[in-house]
C-alpha cells in the first residue's frame, strides 16, 4: 500500500529500507561524489514518478538520506553550505511557494512544491543556527522527548477532529477552512502534549516504551 494505517510513518519505513542499502550508497558516494545527489534530485523531481508514488516516496528519502552521507563522508562543513545560500534559499522558498499554489499545471505545481522544500530546509537551518550562535534560545527536555509522541499519534486524529471542526463551523470560504485546519492542529497538538505530560508523570515506563526510547 502507498501509505500504512498510521500515514507519516511511510518515511520511517522507506528510512529502514534505505538504512539497509547504506553500505552501497557509502561505496557510490565515495566514487561519484556529488553526482550522485544530483542524479537522485533529478529522480526526485521528475514527473515520471508522479505516477509511481511508493518509488517517488523512496527517492525523496534516499536524496535526504544520500545528501547527509555525502557530507559526512567527504567532510563537508553544513553550517558553511546553508549559510553561503541563505539569501538565495529565502527567494527560493517564498517564490515557489506561492508560484506552486497559483499554477494550473500539475508537473509545474509539483516541480515547484520540491524546490521550495529544499528553500525551506535552508531557510529553517539558517534561523536555527543563527538562534544557535546569539545563543538567544532555551532549550526544552519536555517538548524534545514529546516531538516523536505527536509526529506518531496525530496523524491518527487530526483528520477526525477536522472533519468534527467543519461540522461545528461550517465554512464557506477559503479562509474559512484554512482556519479550521489551524484550531485542528491546534487543538490537536496541545491535547498530545498534555496527554504525553500526563504519562511522563504516573506512567513513565509506558510513556517510554510508547516512544520507542531505551
Amino acid at each position: 500500500t502507498l501509505f500504512p494505517l498510521n500515514t507519516p510513518l511511510w518515511f520511517l519505513r522507506d528510512l529502514f529500507c534505505v538504512t539497509l542499502i547504506s553500505p552501497l550508497i557509502y561505496f557510490v558516494i565515495k566514487r561519484l561524489r556529488f553526482g550522485v545527489i544530483l542524479s537522485l534530485f533529478v529522480l526526485w523531481i521528475s514527473p515520471i514518478f508522479d505516477s509511481i508514488p511508493l518509488l517517488n516516496q523512496f527517492v525523496l528519502v534516499l536524496f535526504f538520506f544520500s545528501i547527509g552521507a555525502y557530507m559526512a563522508i567527504h567532510k563537508v562543513d553544513v553550517a558553511d553550505v546553508f549559510n553561503r545560500f541563505r539569501g538565495v534559499s529565502v527567494c527560493i522558498y517564498s517564490g515557489c511557494s506561492i508560484l506552486s499554489v497559483t499554477m494550473s499545471n500539475v508537473i509545474i505545481s509539483n516541480l515547484l512544491k520540491s524546490l521550495s522544500i529544499i528553500g525551506a530546509l535552508f531557510v529553517l537551518y539558517n534561523l536555527a543556527l543563527r538562534k544557535v550562535q546569539s545563543a538567544t534560545y532555551k532549550t526544552s527536555t519536555f517538548l524534545s522527548t514529546s516531538s516523536m509522541f505527536i509526529y506518531l499519534a496525530h496523524s491518527l486524529i487530526c483528520m477526525r477532529f477536522y472533519k468534527i471542526t467543519l461540522l461545528i463551523i461550517e465554512p464557506n470560504s477559503n479562509a474559512g477552512f484554512f482556519m479550521c485546519l489551524v484550531i485542528t492542529y491546534l487543538v490537536v497538538i496541545t491535547s498530545l502534549l498534555f496527554l504525553y505530560y500526563m504519562m511522563r508523570r504516573y506512567t513513565p515506563r509506558f510513556a517510554t516504551i510508547l516512544t520507542g526510547r531505551k
